[in-house]
């Protein structure tokens, strides 16, 4: 396994780590499954849309230096683009005739990301294929 796979594992499991430790801390007022449910939903609602988005948009690997946004650019706009696209999600959702209930939106929300994680995957192996080609 690379370095780099290695660092971004550590990274994430840190940053689960400490939602959990956030979770037990909030436990003390409320049931831990509720404590569960309202740290991970905050984090899956309002940072991975934007966040996936922000990545789509501005490559952490970007031909240009311009083009590069920096951890707390990336950080700021994740929180602001999620709270801008998960209510139209919701809202063009609810005019095609789906209910809003929990389990609705939390599907809605999760497909999108899905599609975002296909899309950015598939824009990184062209991008390598290219590479390799013009070499």
């Amino acid at each position: 396994m690379s370095e780099k796979i290695k660092k971004n594992l550590f990274v994430i499991g840190g940053i689960i780590l400490s939602l959990l430790i956030l979770s037990a801390a909030l436990s003390s007022w409320l049931p831990f499954r509720g404590a569960l449910r309202i740290v991970f939903g905050t984090v899956f609602m309002l940072f991975l849309p934007g966040f996936f988005i922000i990545e789509l948009a501005f490559p952490r690997h970007a031909p240009t230096e311009e083009k590069q946004l920096d951890w707390i650019e990336r950080f700021t706009l994740s929180f602001a683009l999620s709270i801008a696209v998960v209510p139209l999600i919701v809202y063009f959702l609810n005019k095609a005739g789906v209910a809003i209930t929990a389990r609705n939106i939390f599907l809605e929300v999760a497909s999108f990301i899905i599609v975002l994680l296909v899309v950015i995957i598939f824009v990184e192996l062209r991008k390598k294929s290219y590479t390799k080609r013009m070499v």
